[in-house]
């Protein structure tokens, strides 16, 4: 796993993750991540980066950001959260957002419709 690249994985230090900037500044996720982690405090970064993309909601975020913590813990098997509310208030894109601040590798997103989602009983056989 050692690689004499520049940005490659090492025992310690995962790929580098270069990002641009609105103003065209570069920048290393991999060593923000690890600063914040060392320095700073970790939930709020999340919370106020969440602010960022979507505007309000902050409890939504503390929810959302509790159910993929949730996720870390051996015996549990993860937060459900319900968002409800009226069409058009922002839940599918707090969602989304959540999902942004995430690795890949946590993601899976799926849509269902309804009928989908209808669970049948299955009768015994006799």
């Amino acid at each position: 796993m050692n690689k004499s690249k520049e940005g490659a994985a090492t025992p310690d230090k995962p790929s580098n993750i270069n990002c641009v900037t609105d103003d065209n500044k570069s920048f290393d996720a991999h060593d923000i991540a690890e600063d914040v982690l060392k320095n700073g405090d970790p939930i709020k970064y999340i919370l106020d980066t969440f602010n960022k993309i979507h505007v309000g909601d902050r409890r939504i975020a503390e929810l959302l950001t509790l159910s993929v913590g949730s996720t870390c813990v051996r015996n549990c098997a993860g937060i459900h959260p319900k968002m409800s509310g009226a069409s058009g208030k922002g839940k599918s894109h707090a969602g989304k957002t959540m999902i942004h601040l995430l690795p890949k590798s946590m993601c899976c997103t799926q849509a269902y419709r309804g009928k989908h989602c209808i669970i049948t009983r299955s009768t015994p056989e006799r």
